[in-house]
């Protein structure tokens, strides 16, 4: 029989191998927690962005459609 089979033998084996506790360090969390402030920033860009075409639309046409009321009415709520 192999070796794998036995876990308590094979000392290569993934599951006999020290569990390995990952920190971060400050630097890391700041790096993390700033690129998730980025991916907000960029996600808050998009809605103004369409909510500025919306504006557009209305003030050409003087109406919007349901969706664009929708979409609208979603992003003004949000923030």
């Amino acid at each position: 029989m192999s070796l794998d089979t036995y876990t308590e033998h094979n000392p290569d084996n993934p599951i006999n191998q020290p569990e390995i506790k990952v920190e971060y360090s400050e630097l890391e969390e700041q790096q993390n927690w700033n690129m998730e402030l980025c991916e907000k920033i960029h996600k808050m860009k998009n809605d103004f962005k369409k909510l500025k075409e919306i504006e557009e639309m209305y003030n050409i046409f003087g109406k919007i459609s349901f969706e664009e009321q929708k979409q609208k009415t979603e992003i003004l709520n949000k923030y």
